[in-house]
């Protein structure tokens, strides 16, 4: 896990590391307003529009493949942008970084979907999202400190961590996986539905991200790829319904308003979030004349209250089991703190500035999590991968629309004060860049002026934005509360050390491809047929049950992996003190279910009982449960080493 931390910390600082220098870089190649702009912009267009193909390509090509190759597409970007000489190559190295890092937080997502259930998801997740909302917020103070010895370091920062990732993720994510052959992988890609997503998303974006800014909303410039990329989007979908063999879009995602309203809460808040801290930045360096690294300063009481409240979120989801509640408090909050933005101007002072950025940032946190979780909890177990590559696109969606639509608001509100205090219309159009001519103004009438026609746009801006997280706050009542305690389901599974040591047992028979560790989600989720868990459930937990000193009761019950262990044990010796004539050894199962005429050989581990799960949509899984031989007190009884699901002998 340490090296997607790492990996993923570098992808989200690019996001908003040239916030607060982005003035800097754009004078050192010589590029207008327009150009600077999409230095950050084909980034973030990129990074989301990538994602949902990633994930497509995960579940064909692995996800250990897809992820590293996503890492080098992402450092090989980052080279490029670190040695650029002019705006095209810088824009060129923008757009590969982009691509490496959409596939990198799609994939990482699923892989932590593949190997936590539900329920403990949001704490592990938690721990890479906490990771990931740093990354975002300390992206400006990083840049601001490092624009002082070079700009190409804002980008150079990247590659010690991606070296990380690169020597250690090979041997740390392994995978058991079917063997196909590279053609047969190719065949499965989905190319027509993946052009038409990816172009049409594109043609979208750069219609919303010269809206206002390069081009009038009315020209042709912007109507034209608007209308096409919508279009096309909507024939995306048409095609991904009635004519994919293997489509990479998952429409069953949507089946449900909960699971619709979800996406768009995701991508509402991203919105919110990159306005407040792209334009945030831009306020410390206009309004108050802060320098990047002050400005940087200043802001740390916005990221480091993101931070530990989604971590503190994600653990109460997971104490508490449900996460509704998080989300209304969350834009309830999110609204207040973006309507309180709105009294920062040139003469606030820090103390009040700190509140502010506390109250904004606690709204922020609360939801960084609590969509996460909603998202996966609202799909089909199945679909958990997707679901979370959907969540990914949404986020990433979000945070372009952020900049966007936040900056085409900002100059139209800037333009008609400006025009309104009889001042050049010009400084509107490269409003990021008039920062630094500002700093440098003689102080009098005329600089008073523009700082205070800056200081009236930010506030119209942070009001709009309150706006939209208020139509956040009633599109959540949509989202509907579902259990996490429900099946861990994936046909991707990791690999630990205990894991390879039984893949060494599973060899021989290299088409077993599910393998289950434990049973621990399963027994929280569904009803096993055993009077033994029913008296464990009535007394609170299983050591409550059986008197252990200092032992209480658990409220909701949650049985966990120690005692879902010793729950097996008792199962067993209660149920199978006597071998029974069906008993066979793993290798004897191997052959039969294979048909194979030679004979495997068996290991010590034998098949010892079956086990019926009733999950809660009714259906009934099938568990088979190995140990070895115990004999104690004369009494034959067995040890539990492992289990398998039905699947192992569906695939085997």
């Amino acid at each position: 896990m340490a090296g997607q931390i790492c990996v993923v910390f570098a992808v989200s600082l690019d996001s908003t590391i040239l916030t607060a220098s982005l003035p800097t870089v754009a004078n050192a190649l010589d590029a207008n307003a327009v150009k600077a702009f999409w230095i950050v912009a084909s980034y973030l267009l990129a990074n989301a529009v990538v994602q949902p193909l990633m994930a497509a390509l995960a579940d064909i090509f692995g996800r250990r493949s897809t992820f590293f190759a996503s890492l080098l597409i992402f450092t090989f970007g980052t080279l490029i942008c670190g040695s650029s000489r002019n705006i095209a190559q810088m824009l060129a190295g923008r757009t590969i970084q982009g691509i490496g890092g959409g596939g990198i937080l799609s994939v990482n997502l699923i892989i932590l979907s593949d190997i936590i259930p539900l329920r403990q998801r949001s704490k592990y997740i938690g721990l890479v999202q906490l990771i990931n909302s740093l990354a975002i917020n300390v992206g400006p103070i990083v840049g601001g400190a490092l624009i002082k010895a070079s700009w190409r370091w804002i980008f150079y920062i990247n590659l010690p961590f991606c070296g990380i990732g690169l020597a250690i993720i090979p041997f740390l994510l392994r995978y058991i996986q079917p063997e196909t052959t590279l053609y047969s992988k190719l065949g499965q890609i989905d190319w027509l539905g993946s052009l038409l997503f990816v172009s049409g998303s594109t043609l979208f974006l750069i219609g919303v991200s010269w809206g206002g800014s390069a081009f009038a909303w009315t020209s042709a410039a912007i109507l034209v790829p608007l209308i096409l990329g919508i279009a096309i989007v909507i024939s995306t979908g048409v095609y991904e319904r009635f004519g994919a063999r293997n489509p990479f879009l998952k429409l069953s995602l949507f089946q449900t308003w909960s699971a619709i309203a979800v996406y768009i809460c995701t991508v509402l808040q991203s919105l919110t979030l990159f306005a407040e801290t792209y334009f945030l930045n831009l306020y410390l360096l206009t309004v108050k004349l802060y320098s990047p690294v002050l400005s940087g300063a200043v802001f740390l009481a916005f990221a480091f209250t993101v931070v530990p409240v989604s971590g503190i979120v994600g653990a109460l989801i997971t104490k508490l089991g449900s996460y509704r509640w998080a989300i209304f408090c969350g834009w309830l909050i999110n609204t207040f703190g973006l309507g309180a933005l709105m009294v920062l101007d040139q003469e606030t002072f820090v103390p009040g500035m700190v509140f502010t950025l506390l109250v904004a940032g606690t709204g922020q946190g609360i939801l960084f999590m609590a969509h996460q979780v909603a998202t996966q909890a609202s799909c089909r177990t199945k679909d958990v991968a997707y679901a979370s590559a959907m969540f990914s696109f949404s986020r990433s969606f979000g945070f372009c629309l952020g900049i966007a639509l936040g900056g085409t608001i900002f100059q139209n509100f800037l333009r008609h004060r400006l025009a309104h205090l009889g001042l050049p219309l010009a400084i509107a159009a490269d409003a990021e860049g008039y920062a630094s001519v500002i700093k440098h103004m003689a102080a009098g009438i005329e600089k008073d002026n523009i700082v205070e026609a800056y200081a009236w746009a930010f506030r119209y801006l942070f009001a709009t934005m309150a706006g939209i997280s208020s139509i956040g706050f009633v599109v959540s009542f949509l989202i509907g509360e579902h259990t996490l305690d429900v099946e861990h389901d994936s046909t991707h599974k990791l690999m630990s050390k205990e894991l390879l040591q039984l893949d060494q047992i599973l060899s021989a028979m290299d088409r077993a491809v599910v393998i289950e560790q434990s049973l621990c989600d399963f027994y929280g989720a569904g009803k096993v047929e055993s009077s033994t868990y029913d008296t464990i459930k009535a007394k609170g937990g299983l050591l409550p049950a059986l008197g252990v000193p200092g032992a209480t009761a658990k409220n909701p019950v949650s049985i966990d992996g120690r005692e879902t262990a010793l729950l097996g044990s008792i199962r067993l010796a209660t149920r199978m003190m006597t071998p029974s004539k069906s008993s066979r050894s793993l290798g004897q199962a191997a052959s039969s279910a294979t048909g194979g005429d030679k004979a495997v050989k068996p290991p010590r581990s034998v098949l010892v009982a079956n086990i019926r799960v009733t999950m809660p949509d009714r259906e009934v899984k099938q568990y088979f449960v190995f140990g070895r031989p115990v004999i104690d007190n004369a009494k034959l009884g067995y040890k539990v080493d492992f289990y398998l699901s039905e699947s192992f002998l569906d695939h085997a």
